[in-house]
């Protein structure tokens, strides 16, 4: 859950926040492989063009996406460091997504869907609020740098189909006769909030395990290599410690953007 959460936010967030302001207001989308469009009553990806009313273009090239906008002018962009959840998704669809940067970050969606031939990703009224790190050099690390000075991120329902294998494993390590689940996972009132490179994360969990599960920790970020380090502390089902069996989880999932040494967690972000 935490790779998802902070990996995907973060590295989404920072890539559309290319420009040093931007703002977008209703903006709705529908995607096929390789294609998608969608419209905008507000789209703003430059520091002085702001356009009411617009249409939205998208192709994939490789693993770019290629965003052409048209209204009463025409823009285009690249979108080079999206998440692997959305680089490999057959189709995509995004309600009601809001994003708003200025001196902070403050971006919505009402629901968005991802689905892949491997993984499939649902979120349902997300809100994500970042401070803005007006020392660093580069849009991408003020993002970055600044969700782990000051964020709050919500969401109302959270479900992802590589979650469910990992709560399946983590339902095993502590009951080794728990059976293969139905159904699926489902995570709502989702929370988390960062304060000071401190983070305090809660979720309800619904499945073959159930409960409430907390986590705390700290993140560190250094921008000269673009690695987010995560140093967590605990996890907890319920009255259940389960640090343990998560590191276990989240070792089986390394990769050369995500290592994992206990009790830290690594991730390449640029």
């Amino acid at each position: 859950m935490m790779k998802t959460l902070l990996a995907s936010l973060l590295i989404s967030t920072a890539a559309l926040a290319a420009p040093t302001r931007g703002e977008v207001k209703d903006f709705n989308f529908n995607y096929s492989d390789p294609k998608g469009s969608g419209s905008a009553s507000v789209f703003q990806m430059s520091d002085s063009l702001l356009q009411n009313g617009v249409q939205v273009e998208v192709e994939k090239k490789d693993s770019v996406f290629l965003i052409n906008v048209s209204g009463s002018h025409y823009q285009s962009f690249e979108f080079k460091d999206a998440p692997d959840i959305a680089k490999n998704a057959k189709d995509m669809s995004i309600e009601g997504f809001n994003l708003s940067l200025k001196d902070a970050l403050s971006l919505s969606v009402v629901e968005a869907t991802f689905d892949s031939d491997k993984d499939s990703l649902t979120l349902k009224n997300l809100t994500l609020n970042c401070a803005r790190d007006a020392t660093q050099k580069e849009v991408m690390d003020e993002v970055v740098s600044g969700c782990i000075q000051k964020m709050t991120l919500r969401s109302s329902q959270f479900s992802q189909s590589a979650l469910m294998k990992f709560t399946e494993s983590l339902a095993r390590a502590l009951s080794p006769k728990t059976k293969t689940a139905r159904g699926g996972v489902t995570v709502k009132s989702l929370s988390a909030n960062v304060n000071g490179g401190k983070y305090d994360l809660s979720a309800d969990i619904k499945a073959q395990i159930s409960g409430k599960i907390k986590s705390n920790g700290n993140l560190s970020y250094d921008a000269s290599n673009g690695v987010l380090t995560i140093k967590i502390n605990e996890v907890k089902l319920g009255i259940l410690g389960v640090t343990g069996q998560v590191f276990n989880e989240l070792k089986k999932n390394e990769s050369d953007k995500f290592k994992v040494k206990q009790p830290y967690v690594y991730l390449t972000i640029k």
